[in-house]
């Protein structure tokens, strides 16, 4: 039979799902966006006419407040990677604080 086939993900760290609401900052203005996604090093946001690639903008989520740079462009989603990472423990104090908001809502 055929060789099966293999997914190999380009990313260097594994992401998290998250549905957070967030601000984009970028040159075409603030943005409102869905935070989908996130690692230490970047984030996936779901949003309507999304920045291009190259493009520098800022990501406010919860308590994580990081700059960065859109690697990728959807019609509905863009990708940023970050200037630096983030660390571990901040990523798990912002899942945290959004299962605490899923299940007082």
């Amino acid at each position: 039979m055929g060789q099966p086939l293999i997914h190999l993900d380009r990313r260097a760290t594994l992401r998290e799902p998250l549905a957070l609401a967030a601000q984009l900052d970028c040159v075409g203005g603030v943005k409102i966006c869905t935070l989908q996604d996130i690692s230490k090093t970047g984030a996936r946001l779901d949003l309507p006419n999304p920045p291009w690639p190259g493009e520098c903008a800022a990501l406010k989520a919860g308590d994580i407040d990081v700059f960065g740079i859109i690697v990728w462009r959807s019609h509905a989603a863009c990708g940023l990677r970050f200037d630096h990472e983030i660390r571990e423990g901040r990523l798990i104090e912002l899942h945290q604080n959004v299962a605490v908001i899923a299940a007082v809502s």
